[in-house]
């Protein structure tokens, strides 16, 4: 999910894409704000399996907050840096993080 979210993220945050995206009717913010919405679902479709086999909502609610939070770091330091490394990299580092805690 890191590496799909911060490369999706970097290539749509590219200057040549951004000029380009800028005269869609969509605006920026919508574009972002779908991004986001794409990262819950798809961490919702992952947690899914899981929570049907503990029949619990705990996997579902972990899951959805953290691709949740994996999302908006990915589209935010995306446009910050206009690349797909510093949203990786990060990523990276908070998922090395909560696994080892």
């Amino acid at each position: 999910m890191i590496f799909g979210l911060a490369a999706h993220a970097g290539r749509s945050e590219t200057i040549g894409l951004a000029k380009l995206t800028s005269t869609a009717l969509i605006a920026p913010m919508a574009r972002r704000t779908a991004f986001v919405c794409a990262g819950l679902g798809w961490a919702l479709l992952l947690a899914l399996p899981a929570a049907l086999v503990h029949l619990s909502i705990r996997p579902l609610l972990l899951n959805v907050a953290a691709g949740g939070l994996a999302s908006i770091v990915a589209i935010s330091l995306a446009v910050a840096s206009r690349s797909a490394f510093a949203p990786r990299l990060v990523l990276l580092m908070l998922w090395y993080g909560y696994l080892s805690s």
